[in-house]
């Protein structure tokens, strides 16, 4: 993770859709005792100009979350 990369949602979760733009990588800060990143994120939106809003529906939250989870039972 480099300076400048855009930040995407993904389909690892059901909460958001895939491949929406959340922002690009401001700064990059590393741990080398817990090989953990800080990431500071420039969002692509201006959360104090908005005007209107898009409600996300996920109908298959709740098929995709019982899916994960005994995924995750049978591990």
């Amino acid at each position: 993770v480099v300076k400048g990369d855009t930040v995407l949602t993904s389909n690892y979760s059901a909460n958001y859709p895939s491949h929406l733009m959340v922002g690009t990588v401001a700064a990059v800060n590393s741990d080398p005792a817990t090989n953990f990143y800080t990431i500071k994120v420039k969002t692509a939106t201006n959360f104090f100009s908005i005007q209107f809003v898009t409600v996300i529906a996920t109908k298959l939250y709740n098929e995709q979350t019982a899916l994960e989870n005994q995924q995750l039972k049978n591990q």
